[in-house]
C-alpha cells in the first residue's frame, strides 16, 4: 500500500510540474483518437453504401415507345445474355407513372401538371461488377429501341474517390497527431526525470529498484 501511495503521489507531482505539456499531450491524444474514430466510421459508411449500391440498379435504359414491344423484349433478352449482367427488369410506362407519383407525393401541384405520357418504359439493369457499366453503354450505342441511358457509375466513382481521399487524409493526419502526442509524452517524461534526477540518484544509493523508480513515470505516461 505504501509503494502504491508513493507511486500515485509522485505521478501527480510530476504532472503538476509540467501542466502545459500534460495538457498539450492530452489534447493531442484526444484529437488523434477522434480522427481515428471518424476515419473508421467514414470507411464503414462507405463500405455499407457500396454494398447497397452493388445490389441496386446500375444502368437504366429508357426505351423508345415508338418501337414495338417485341423490340423491347428482344433487347431485354439480349441484355440478359451478357456475362456482365446479373438481372434485367422491365419497367412499364404505368409502373413509371406509379413510381413518379410515389416520389413526388408531397407535391400535388407538380403531379397535377405532369403529362404522364412522357414517362417512358425502361429496362433496369443490375451488373455483376458495377464498374462494367461502360461496356453496356457501348453495346447499346445506336440501338433503335434505346431512347436514353442513365448510369449511377460516374457519380458513385466520384463519391468513392472523394471519400477515399478524405479517409487517407484523415488517417495521415491522425498518425501525425499520434506521433506528435508520442513525442510530447516522451519529452514530458524526460523533463520529469530531469527535475528529479537528484532524488533518483539518492533512491538508487539506498537500494531502490529500477522498477520502483520508473513506476511514477510509467503511470504518468
Amino acid at each position: 500500500m505504501g509503494k502504491f501511495s508513493y507511486v500515485l503521489k509522485n505521478t501527480l507531482l510530476n504532472m503538476r510540474r509540467t501542466p502545459l505539456l500534460v495538457f498539450a499531450t492530452i489534447i493531442a491524444v484526444l484529437v488523434s483518437s477522434f480522427l481515428v474514430f471518424t476515419t473508421l466510421s467514414a470507411r464503414s459508411i462507405v463500405e455499407n453504401n457500396t454494398i447497397r449500391w452493388q445490389n441496386g440498379i446500375h444502368v437504366v435504359v429508357f426505351l423508345d415507345d415508338r418501337v414495338t414491344t417485341t423490340a423491347h423484349k428482344q433487347l431485354q433478352e439480349s441484355l440478359e445474355s451478357y456475362p456482365e449482367v446479373r438481372t434485367v427488369d422491365y419497367f412499364s410506362k404505368l409502373e413509371a407513372q406509379e413510381e413518379f407519383k410515389a416520389l413526388f407525393k408531397d407535391q400535388p401541384e407538380l403531379l397535377a401538371e405532369v403529362d404522364y405520357e412522357i414517362l417512358p418504359s425502361s429496362l433496369r439493369i443490375n451488373l455483376n461488377d458495377p464498374s462494367n457499366y461502360n461496356l453496356i453503354i457501348e453495346r447499346l450505342d445506336g440501338n433503335p429501341a434505346v431512347k436514353e441511358i442513365r448510369t449511377s457509375g460516374e457519380a458513385i466513382e466520384r463519391l468513392l474517390s472523394l471519400t477515399d481521399t478524405l479517409v487517407i487524409s484523415a488517417s495521415a493526419f491522425a498518425i501525425l497527431i499520434g506521433f506528435a502526442a508520442f513525442i510530447l509524452i516522451i519529452n514530458t517524461l524526460r523533463l520529469a526525470a530531469y527535475a528529479k534526477k537528484k532524488e533518483i540518484k539518492i533512491m538508487r544509493l539506498i537500494g531502490a529498484s529500477s522498477t520502483y523508480i520508473r513506476l511514477p513515470f510509467i503511470f504518468e505516461a
